[in-house]
Formats: C-alpha cells, structure tokens, sequence
C-alpha cells in the first residue's frame, strides 16, 4: 500500500510474512548536482556518527545491541537526475519477542534521533565530528586513484557523460568538499529536512494503524512536491570517445560504456536485464565464460546495467601482456 501521509511526504507499506524481520526506510529526495552530492555524502558519516541523545559511535552501537542487534545504515546516493539521502534500520519482527518491548517504537524513534536532532553546537555541527568526518571523506576521495577499477570507472564516466552532474560521482567532488564548513553543512540540512521529498518504505508483518501512530512521532511537515523526472537521457551521438591512459599496473583495465535505451519498468527493461545476464552480469554469462574462463585473457569480464541513464558498462580487468625477449 503506497499513500500520501502530506504534502511531500509518503509512505509505502509492503505486507508479508515471509521475513522474521521488519525493514524501515526513510528517504530524502531532492535534484541532483555536484554540490548536493557533496554535502549529502558528508551528511551521511556526520549524522550517522553522533546526535543529542548517543554521543558517539559506541553509544549508537550500545543502542543497537539493545535492540537485538538491529542493523542501521545511513548512505547518500544518486539515482538518475535525483540525490537521494537514506537512513535504514532493520529489527526482529516483534511476535518472535519473548518480552513486551515495544521495538517498533523504539527503531523508529531511534531514526528520528539521528537523523532529526543532530549534534549541534551554535548552527553548526560538532566540530569535533565535522573535522573527522571531512578528513575521512576527503581521505576516501584521495584514495580512488589508488584503487584502479574504480580510478578507471570514474574516468570513464567523464568521458561519457556530456552533463558536469552525472560525471560527478556518488561521493561527490573534492573541490566543493574543501570549501564547506560545519555552518554550511548544518544550514544545507535544514534546508533538506524541511524541503525535500520524502518516502518512507515499510516491509514485514505490521499493524498499520500502530505503524502510522509511531511514525508520527518523526514530526514531519508539508513540503514541495516539485521534482524533475528521474531518467537522465543524454543525446545519441555518432563519434566514440576514447581516452588512454598508462600506469606502473601489473594489470590493464578496459572500461567500455554504451547507451541503452531501457529504463527502469519500462519498455525492454526486463530484456535488457535478460540480455545483461547472458551477455556479463554473472559468473556464467558470455563474457566471463569465454573472455576469462576459454581464452585466459582477463582476469575477470563483466558488465552491468544503469536503468537510470540508459547505460550499459563492460568492465574486464586485462592479464599483463609480455613481450617477447629479443
């Protein structure tokens, strides 16, 4: 059951009892651009890691544990031409609870803890945590170009995409990182919490009419609905880019991107995901048979779909090539 809670807010109930376990998921919906990205990733190890009422990470996993070892995640991501913020929590269903604890209640409250009421000191967060969590991220960033598939994948995807904001990656950019303080990130989360579009996603075995009870303890307001279209399409063009570029590498990377015209729940979408298995998306498909398996050539061949872009990816990480002694 999918309803509209208010203005700008939803909610999507997904009844079974094929789990012992219930999932809640909250997410903040807003356009995408290399400055959203930036922040949000930022905000994601900034809220995960401490709030009014826990402190610090012990105390958050203190939390956890006396919730039957629930499990919380907190990400930033991209989906098409949308940034997307989301905090996750998964408890045990509460009939498989030999007490009355009433966990529902207390996971949602403890979403609402973080991500509601930051630890903020005069209109900024902590500095203390700030500093951390921009040197971890900044240190994440410095580290890509040591990891060379992911070095190879962002190269590739300057080279595809025409728009500045789908070339920039989900972690968002380094030079906009170094220029936002703990006054800027704060004042940007009380633009998102009050502006952006939320849905929030239910799955399990759940009284619905105690569920939206607890839910409205997160105090949500009204907000805009406006949002551009999640499909980002780029213009067909004729010419194949090509960039080369050599390293000290004891193996090569290939990194191939095609336009796919199949998007997500539309048209040829499932032969799309038919084609991607046969022809890369598992150990048994074409590629990896053929390329790494019969002719020795990689060490593994793969290929994915972006059902968001209209993107396909081929990705094999190639054996060093040896020359013959003269």
């Amino acid at each position: 059951m999918n309803q509209k809670v208010m203005d700008g807010v939803y909610l999507n109930i997904l009844q079974t009892q094929q789990f012992k376990t219930i999932r809640f998921s909250v997410q903040l919906v807003a356009p995408a651009t290399k400055e959203t990205l930036t922040k949000r990733s930022l905000l994601a190890s900034v809220l995960s890691a401490s709030s009014q009422a826990y402190r610090d990470q012990v105390a958050i996993a203190n939390q956890l544990q006396a919730m039957y070892g629930a499990g919380f995640n907190m990400n930033a991501y991209r989906q098409g031409q949308l940034a997307i913020f989301s905090i996750s929590m998964r408890i045990v269903s509460p009939q498989y609870l030999r007490d009355t604890i009433d966990l529902q209640q207390q996971a949602i409250a403890f979403i609402g803890e973080l991500l509601l009421k930051p630890d903020v000191i005069d209109q900024a967060f902590n500095a203390v945590t700030f500093d951390r969590e921009k040197e971890n991220l900044q240190r994440y960033i410095d580290s890509v170009a040591d990891d060379k598939q992911t070095y190879a994948a962002l190269k590739l995807r300057e080279l595809y995409f025409t728009d500045q904001t789908q070339q920039t990656p989900n972690y968002g950019d380094a030079d906009v990182l170094k220029t936002i303080t703990a006054t800027d990130l704060y004042t940007y989360y009380q633009q998102m919490i009050a502006n952006d579009r939320i849905q929030m996603t239910v799955v399990g075995n759940v009284d619905e009419e105690k569920l939206a009870l607890d839910l409205a303890q997160l105090s949500l307001a009204p907000r805009g609905e406006m949002l551009p279209g999640i499909f980002y399409q780029q213009a067909a063009s004729d010419a194949v880019r090509e960039l080369t570029e050599e390293q000290a590498v004891q193996q090569g990377k290939l990194n191939m991107a095609y336009q796919l015209p199949a998007y997500f729940y539309q048209k040829d979408y499932y032969a799309a995901l038919v084609m991607n298995a046969l022809f890369g998306g598992t150990p048994l498909s074409l590629l990896f048979t053929n390329v790494r398996e019969k002719a020795s050539l990689a060490y593994y061949a793969s290929s994915n779909i972006d059902a968001f872009r209209g993107l396909s990816w081929f990705k094999p990480e190639l054996k060093a090539i040896k020359k013959n002694a003269c």
